[in-house]
């Protein structure tokens, strides 16, 4: 664990992300005009939508939100 890389994959082993409920609450996340504001709603669709797939490609980042 000299490196950053080391780090990131000791951290990833550790903490691992429930992908099934992390895609279920990422598909019910709606923006209503009730929420704070829609740059609170991207923020929080986009990491729910990064953490079920750390891997995901901007344009189809853009289809999910």
């Amino acid at each position: 664990m000299r490196t950053v890389e080391g780090w990131i994959e000791c951290l990833i082993a550790e903490f691992q992300i429930n992908t099934t409920v992390t895609k279920e609450q990422a598909s019910k996340r709606k923006y209503t005009p009730e929420n704070k504001s829609v740059m609170d709603y991207f923020y929080a669709k986009t990491e729910l939508c990064r953490s079920m797939d750390r891997k995901i490609k901007s344009r189809d980042l853009i289809d999910k939100i």
